[in-house]
């Protein structure tokens, strides 16, 4: 039988206020209530098709406090593909627990399929545009479709857009990332390629595709 990871829900001390902890103390027991967090888990794997690796026995939330400059509408992410466990929850006091269970639910989602991306060699070579844009709009769709169980229109026309702004937003970001580095080696190693296969009769079309297929994502 899949293993359904548990999740462990906790506040930072230095950011724990009153009605924080509060909020994250009432998500916690509604998310356990009847098993709601747990069946919720169950259907994004089976929609998925992708169960949590074996070792990936808790997910761990971390609550904190929206700060508009600094989260700009982003309300949750995984700050490192590397530890896909980890997830981040900025909360607002408006907050309801059905709006913190959809962002909830669409982190999970890049968490299975990170976590299944770190584990498995088979599905770790994938192209810059593949990781962030493809990734953020599959995901953005799986969440509507978990979460309701249809997709209408609009939810196309949202996760389009969303995952444009976010691909947006991480490559303007880029730059102040030690992972611009790797990419600008990859760069290299990709040209130094480039001219060996146009000697063997390759074209810079065929080698502007292979952009897609050779350069990683961060």
């Amino acid at each position: 039988m899949t293993k359904i990871p548990s999740i462990l829900f906790t506040t930072n001390r230095r950011e724990s206020n009153d009605w924080l902890l509060e909020k994250r103390n009432k998500f916690e027991k509604r998310w356990n209530k009847n098993g709601d967090g747990k069946k919720l888990i169950k259907r994004i794997m089976r929609v998925c098709n992708l169960p949590f690796p074996k070792d990936i026995i808790t997910l761990t939330v971390n609550m904190k406090r929206y700060v508009h400059k600094k989260c700009k509408g982003t309300y949750g992410c995984i700050e490192d593909v590397n530890v896909p466990d980890r997830i981040t929850l900025y909360i607002r006091k408006k907050d309801r627990y059905l709006d913190l269970r959809k962002t909830l639910c669409h982190e999970i989602v890049h968490s299975l399929f990170w976590s299944n991306t770190k584990h498995d060699e088979r599905r770790t070579v994938t192209s810059f545009f593949a990781d962030i844009f493809a990734d953020e709009l599959l995901t953005t769709l799986l969440e509507a479709y978990v979460i309701k169980g249809k997709l209408t229109y609009g939810d196309y026309e949202w996760a389009l857009d969303y995952a444009k702004k976010d691909t947006c937003t991480k490559l303007e970001n880029l730059k102040r990332k030690s992972d611009y580095r790797h990419i600008l080696n990859e760069l290299k190693e990709y040209f130094i390629t480039f001219n060996k296969n146009i000697k063997n009769g390759s074209n810079a079309l065929v080698e502007r595709q292979r952009v897609l297929e050779d350069i990683s994502a961060p």
